[in-house]
Parts: structure tokens; sequence; C-alpha cells
């Protein structure tokens, strides 16, 4: 879960400087020495994400179910997302390439052991910059594993988001300026999970 939020903190920018997780406890990174943070609203008894922005100021966090704005307080719509705490890797935060109000929320859930990769758009400018889900849930796959990760593109301004299947195959799909495309790259590699 962790390793999520460390992929998606580019080049010389600062989106992975604190962390929130567990029973509302985080880290802060910003001063090179870890500290803890006791100020976080959440329970996290599974997957988690964060976020900051370019200078690593908080933005927002989430379990998978809801979103904590900066102020630690739930997010405008920031309730009901298709996450789960079941999932061990239910969630991953990616800025929209290009974009500096727009974040995307991806989150995996087991419901009817059917396990569902969605997203979730986060409009940080809303709400006099606390942000507000603005598109919420929209159902990109089901039938995955409890895994999902963000790089970043070789052109160093996109995002591959990657989900695994149940099956041998990964996923892949391209976050870039024109948004979140649904069409997948697949690929098989290795033996099928047991």
């Amino acid at each position: 879960m962790l390793v999520m939020i460390v992929t998606i903190a580019a080049h010389a920018q600062q989106r992975a400087n604190i962390w929130y997780f567990g029973n509302h406890l985080g880290i802060d990174f910003s001063s090179g020495s870890p500290e803890v943070l006791e100020n976080s609203s959440m329970l996290a008894e599974a997957g988690c994400s964060s976020i900051c922005d370019e200078n690593g100021n908080l933005l927002f966090y989430t379990n998978g179910n809801k979103v904590w704005n900066k102020n630690h307080d739930l997010m405008l719509n920031g309730d009901s997302l298709n996450g789960s705490q079941l999932v061990n890797q239910n969630s991953v935060i990616v800025p929209k390439p290009l974009c500096d109000s727009l974040y995307y929320l991806f989150t995996i859930n087991d419901y009817d052991s059917l396990r569902g990769f969605n997203y979730s758009v986060v409009n940080i400018n809303k709400d006099f910059g606390r942000g507000k889900i603005v598109e919420k849930n929209t159902s990109v796959s089901k039938n995955l594993l409890e895994k999902i990760a963000a790089v970043k593109h070789c052109n160093n301004i996109d995002y591959w988001v990657v989900t695994h299947g149940y099956s041998n195959s990964f996923f892949v799909y391209l976050l870039s300026e024109e948004g979140f495309n649904t069409d997948t790259v697949k690929s098989k590699t290795g033996t099928a999970p047991k």
C-alpha cells in the first residue's frame, strides 16, 4: 500500500511527504526525518492512500470508503466510495497530467466476491481548496486481485495504472491530460495466482 504512494511521488516533487494510515495515525517526511502524526480522522483497517501537492502540503487521504480533506474533515461527496476495507491494496491517488486541480482516486472492492476496479475524480479547487468528489464510483472492470499501482509514463507526464486479474493477466490503463482511458493493455506473464 505505501509502495503505491511512493511510486507516484514524481521526480523532485513532494507528493508523498505525508502518509496517513491505520488507527488515526500518519507520518510526515517533510523535515527529512519522519515525524509521527496523530491528527488523522481515518480508521484504515487495510489499504489507504494519501497525496500532497508538489510542495508537500497535504491535499487529502482515503481508506477506500471515505475521503478526508487537508483539514481532516470528510470531503464534500467523500463518502460511500466503492473501495473495501477487506482489500489490502484498495486505493491509489494520481494527479491528472497537466492539470493543477483534478485527481483520480482509483479503488478496488470485493463486493459479491467479484473484485471491481473503479475511479472517482476529486476537484481540489472546490469547497475553498478543500476539495470535492465531482465524479464518483465509475466502474472500469471486475474479477481482479487486491493489486493496484500507478507509475509515471516514460514521457514523464502521463501515468500508467496497473491492476491484476485472477489469471496471470495484468491490465494497464493510461491516464493522460485527456483523462482516464478505459481501453486496457492486457499482458500475460508468469503463472496464475493460487
